[in-house]
């Protein structure tokens, strides 16, 4: 049994730390080691100076294949992914807001681990450690972590606490783990002190901002064809960006006969399979196969997340969806490449409506026969006021269904008190991100068909 002492955690911190929480030498940011530039055998040195961040691979290669103490403390003083951080960094643009509500005194978190927990959220969302700042550090009954980085970075920080996913907690062992980490949701945009909208414009513009500030677009109600009920402004500009060939030879961009040949048979696909089967496989269209949506990318794959970023997922406001005179508009939709996906009717119980109103306007006021309306054209209707959440998958006027889409509280219906915004804002901040709703496409979404026994209608 080896008499070696353990190397205290304070320097193991250190040498982490200044690796960025990746391997010194290939850059690969887990299953790490502290490995000896000298022997422990030759010198009983566990300082910092004499360790480095090394992956399980490197290590073993290291010992085996007798690398040069000379190579290994150029590696510890210009760590790989420190050499990477030399890129130009990245547009704001390019960025998104997250909050992490951690079990801590805001003043209980030195300069130093500041830092520390920066390197480590950059190494677990797979983002450079310089694309990543800290806002702010706020006291909301805990901790409130505001960081900036890339909207890639973002939502998977946000997917990962969705899946409670181990790594990530390993990542931020230091923040307490999965007890410490309370909550990691996209930021709400600031908004001028003592201006408080309460009314339902105001939720509309809370949603709306919180959602173009993790990665939609903001769309442009004017866009929307209310004979095709696309987005004839996001849909060519997904194929134009992803199929150039084929938007060329459609006249996408512009309104000819063979645009709305390629519109009508969109048209005819998504009313006989639905919005979703159009998503997940595209459509026929004469000789072209037409690709609608890039899925998530497996890892490594740096070819399909390039395609995935390209999808366009934007977000509507007051969309005027009805071709006759009254022109009656929904508060927002959501679209994927310029397809509507979902639809939102808001109510803000200060202003004396709720939900139920919601519910209600969608049973008296939303025509069925709507092409926007119609079942399998969009995935789902939400009502939702600023307590509770309420989904329908197919509007029937008076027959229309709604079930709750709340998390629940105490064993029981509703949503639970929120200290750090309205109770239904984990909708936008924690599922409807952009990889959220990913998720729910390819793995949850799904049309069933039954067969009436007695009529063999189905």
């Amino acid at each position: 049994m080896s008499n070696r002492p353990a190397i205290p955690i304070n320097i193991q911190r250190e040498v982490l730390f200044e690796a960025r929480h990746h391997c010194a030498v290939c850059c690969f940011p887990t299953a790490l080691e502290r490995a000896h530039i000298e022997p422990w055998s030759d010198t009983q040195d566990h300082s910092v100076a004499n360790l480095i961040a090394l992956c399980a691979n490197c290590h073993t290669r290291f010992d085996k294949e007798k690398w040069p103490e000379s190579d290994m403390r150029r590696y510890k003083q210009r760590p790989c992914i420190v050499e990477r951080d030399r890129l130009p960094p990245m547009p704001p643009d390019k960025k998104a807001m997250v909050d992490i509500i951690l079990n801590m005194e805001p003043e209980s978190m030195t300069e130093r681990q500041r830092l520390f927990f920066a390197s480590s959220v950059a190494a677990y969302a797979g983002v450079l450690y310089s694309d990543v700042r800290i806002v702010s550090i706020t006291s909301v009954n805990s901790s409130r972590v505001r960081l900036e980085l890339p909207r890639g970075g973002a939502e998977a920080l946000i997917a990962g606490f969705q899946l409670e996913d181990p790594r990530l907690f390993a990542f931020l062992e230091d923040a307490g783990g999965a007890t410490g980490v309370l909550r990691i949701e996209a930021a709400s945009p600031e908004t001028q002190a003592g201006k408080t909208d309460t009314s339902e414009k105001g939720l509309e513009t809370l949603i709306f901002s919180g959602m173009t500030a993790v990665g939609w677009i903001a769309g442009d109600p004017k866009d929307y064809d209310r004979d095709y009920a696309v987005d004839i402004v996001q849909l060519p500009a997904f194929l134009r960006a992803t199929q150039e060939e084929l938007a060329a030879e459609l006249q996408i961009g512009s309104d000819t006969p063979e645009r709305r040949k390629f519109l009508a048979r969109l048209q005819a696909e998504l009313s006989s399979r639905g919005v979703i089967d159009v998503l997940r496989h595209g459509v026929k269209h004469g000789k072209h196969e037409v690709t609608l949506r890039y899925g998530t990318p497996s890892p490594g794959n740096e070819k399909a997340a390039a395609l995935f970023d390209l999808n366009r997922f934007s977000v509507t406001r007051q969309l005027r969806y009805s071709r006759d005179e009254t022109r009656r508009a929904l508060d927002l939709c959501l679209f994927i490449n310029g397809l509507p996906l979902a639809t939102f009717e808001l109510k803000n119980s200060l202003t004396k409506q709720t939900v139920d109103d919601a519910i209600e306007q969608y049973r008296r006021d939303r025509d069925p026969r709507e092409p926007l309306f119609k079942f399998g054209r969009c995935m789902v209707h939400f009502a939702m006021d600023d307590q509770q959440v309420q989904m329908c998958t197919e509007l029937k006027g008076k027959a229309s269904w709604f079930l709750p889409f709340n998390q629940g509280w105490r064993d029981g219906a509703g949503n639970p008190p929120n200290p750090y915004g309205i109770q239904t804002d984990y909708f936008w901040k924690r599922i409807f991100t952009p990889r959220g709703l990913t998720d729910i496409i390819e793995n949850y979404a799904q049309i069933v068909e039954e067969k009436n026994e007695k009529t063999g209608k189905k």
